[in-house]
């Protein structure tokens, strides 16, 4: 009896001192934070947001809705001639872009997207410090891989850039034309380019999905009569600019043009230690090269050759036809 008696005293002062030592922290707890609510949240009105460890309300903006987040005007585009703005967007820290009734133009992917060409729907995408190139309508053109991307003279080719290093890329065919590998690349006309490497010159062509490279091996090109004439110092030849083809290396001292360069077939002359020649390109691509034997070559309508003291007349094709 004593016993018992004894372990029932025990129990009452244990609840004694476990409720005497709770009734102290909900005192130090409201003092401290006069509001005791904060310990206790209304778990029904509010849950923790994982990605930033806070606390936000249901009734607050959440980050995952593209209706209610914060959005910045780009630009404004026209839908089956009906204008709308479309508006940059962040999402986990990513910008994408959707127009004025919330659709998703772009998803976020992006740290940024900037405007490039908005009548052809296109706008750069930059991630992680590179460039890509994006159409609103038919998706990636350019993966985000360069340091750079400007227009050219052709709507499909784009100059693309990476450290200090140039190429091309063809954003109709989605392929790469030139590998960003040449200290710069210029337009000298919608298919044509000249490259730079290594102090020379070359040229590169690209149409429609077609590309021919002419590497850098020349002083200077450049364009004349409706072809591109290259230079090695002392020498010439030339380059057609309707398919980039080598019409002739640099072996003549002097060609120039010597009928009208808007005629189907363009004649010139080539001097080599005072000795003429001539070269038929036509615009159908036909070629016809006559080596440098005559004392003189010029044009009346016709080609006149001077050869061992007699004028003769040549066809097309270098055929002598008259005396």
């Amino acid at each position: 009896m004593f016993f018992g008696g004894f372990m029932q005293k025990i129990k009452i002062l244990i609840y004694i001192l476990l409720f005497a030592f709770f009734v102290f922290i909900l005192f130090k707890a409201n003092y401290t934070h006069k509001d005791f609510s904060l310990l206790l949240p209304n778990q029904a009105n509010t849950k923790m947001n994982i990605s930033t460890g806070g606390l936000y309300s249901k009734t607050d903006k959440k980050t995952d809705s593209t209706k209610n987040v914060n959005k910045e005007i780009l630009t404004s585009v026209t839908f089956n001639n009906v204008k709308r703005n479309l508006y940059k967007f962040s999402k986990f820290e990513k910008v994408g872009l959707i127009d004025d009734n919330g659709r998703k133009i772009i998803k976020p992917l992006y740290d940024d997207i900037i405007e490039f060409d908005k009548t052809k729907g296109l706008y750069k995408t930059k991630l992680d410090g590179k460039f890509g190139l994006i159409n609103i309508n038919s998706g990636v053109l350019i993966p985000a891989k360069f340091q750079d991307i400007e227009m050219t003279q052709n709507e499909d080719v784009v100059s693309i850039k990476n450290y200090k290093y140039y190429g091309l890329y063809d954003i109709k065919k989605r392929i790469l034309v030139l590998r960003p590998i040449y200290l710069a690349v210029k337009n000298l006309d919608k298919y044509n380019w000249k490259i730079f490497s290594n102090h020379k010159m070359g040229l590169v062509y690209s149409k429609e999905g077609n590309t021919v490279l002419v590497k850098p091996k020349y002083i200077e090109i450049e364009p004349y009569k409706n072809v591109f004439k290259t230079d090695l110092g002392e020498k010439v030849g030339l380059i057609s600019y309707q398919n980039g083809e080598v019409l002739t290396e640099p072996v003549y001292d002097n060609i120039e043009l010597i009928n009208d360069e808007n005629a189907d077939i363009l004649i010139f002359r080539t001097t080599v230690d005072k000795r003429y020649g001539v070269i038929y390109y036509s615009s159908s691509g036909d070629l016809t090269i006559i080596a440098p034997v005559y004392q003189d070559v010029q044009y009346k309508g016709r080609v006149n050759v001077l050869s061992d003291g007699y004028w003769r007349i040549l066809d097309n094709k270098g055929n002598v036809t008259a005396r």
